[in-house]
């Protein structure tokens, strides 16, 4: 899917943009499938799907065996503790470039100081650590330079090799609503 761009805040109300603040929807495989703004998540579902184990062993995962076109969309987390946070191990360019900043080397904990609309991307990220599956997902927030932001996306387990889950890879596409 090529980039639809975005739109900008200033052009709604406070009270539109407060209830796009963070908000976020879980979708189905299915519902992924019919919908063409899932390309990158259904591409990147795929590579994850045919990697060895259940969920499968980050050692089998590498980004640099990746289509180039992907690594700008996709985002590398390490599971911290038992998943009390999250550590930004790799964002790509586009997430730089639609976020406002680049969060390598961040935690969850550190962004949502600096925003709390992420909290709800928090939740995403715990919840495919409770359940050791892929989460589809839709999603709007503010960026940090308060423009909002809509986007499709996937977040999918990687594990150690005693099967505990220490990484989450994912990628995202932005659109126009």
């Amino acid at each position: 899917m090529s980039d639809q761009g975005d739109f900008d805040g200033d052009n709604l109300s406070k009270s539109v943009l407060r209830e796009l603040l963070g908000q976020s929807e879980i979708v189905s495989l299915s519902d992924a499938r019919a919908s063409h703004q899932f390309i990158t998540s259904l591409s990147l579902h795929e590579i994850w799907q045919d990697l060895p184990g259940d969920p499968p062993q980050h050692s089998q995962f590498s980004l640099n065996s990746l289509n180039p076109t992907l690594l700008p969309k996709m985002v590398v987390m390490d599971v911290l503790g038992e998943g009390e946070d999250y550590r930004f191990r790799f964002y790509g360019s586009r997430h730089v470039a639609h976020f406002g900043g680049d969060l390598t080397g961040l935690t969850t904990s550190d962004v949502e100081t600096a925003n709390p609309a992420t909290k709800v991307i928090r939740q995403l990220y715990d919840q495919v650590l409770a359940t050791g599956d892929a989460a589809f997902f839709r999603l709007n927030y503010l960026n940090r330079t308060d423009v909002v932001k809509r986007a499709t996306g996937v977040m999918m387990p990687l594990a150690d090799s005693q099967g505990n889950i220490t990484r989450l890879i994912g990628g995202m596409d932005w659109f126009r609503s």
